[in-house]
């Protein structure tokens, strides 16, 4: 696996990335990098997978299939990354929050760095 160079990063405070289904592709990727850095916490869902080649096939019946064109893992115990990135703290935004405008990820990263 390539270096990111995350090691040597100037920004060093805490960092919370959030993540939720509809993180897919480089955005996914982007989460699997930070899973590196010591001080970053992902906070959210699972994210919905990818790595940033799509590649589309099309079928015999019309029907367009679009997938990833590369294989990634983490470092860490080699798990798949097309299935998406577990988070550190998981958070469920329910229909209640979503109907009262409320973050429950946004909320959540306020309350860790409040502790």
């Amino acid at each position: 696996m390539a270096s990111l160079g995350l090691s040597n990063a100037k920004y060093k405070s805490l960092s919370f990335p959030f993540s939720f289904g509809e993180v897919y592709s480089t955005a996914n990727l982007f989460t699997c990098a930070l899973k590196h850095a010591k001080n970053v916490t992902q906070i959210g869902g699972i994210s919905g997978g990818g790595g940033g080649m799509p590649m589309t096939h099309y079928l015999p019946n019309g029907w367009a299939v679009t997938m990833s064109g590369q294989r990634m893992t983490l470092d860490v115990n080699k798990v798949h990354i097309e299935r998406g990135i577990e988070p550190d703290i998981y958070v469920t935004i329910t229909d209640e929050d979503k109907n009262n405008n409320i973050d429950s990820i946004l909320e959540k990263a306020v309350e860790v760095l409040s502790m």
